[in-house]
């Protein structure tokens, strides 16, 4: 099998990308799940919030 880098990156967005939504969409609405939220300011003023 041999692909271009358009046509497999095609592939991959529109195909496989689609697939793998689909799935985790169907997991997040059978599974429960918690998200953790925290924000934090570093020594250069920089803010950072982190999402798991």
């Amino acid at each position: 099998l041999s692909l271009g880098r358009n046509k497999c990156a095609n592939i991959v967005q529109n195909i496989i990308a689609k697939r793998e939504v689909e799935t985790i969409i169907q997991c997040l609405q059978t599974c429960k799940f918690s998200i953790l939220i925290d924000e934090s300011t570093d020594i250069s003023d920089t803010k950072v919030m982190c999402l798991l």
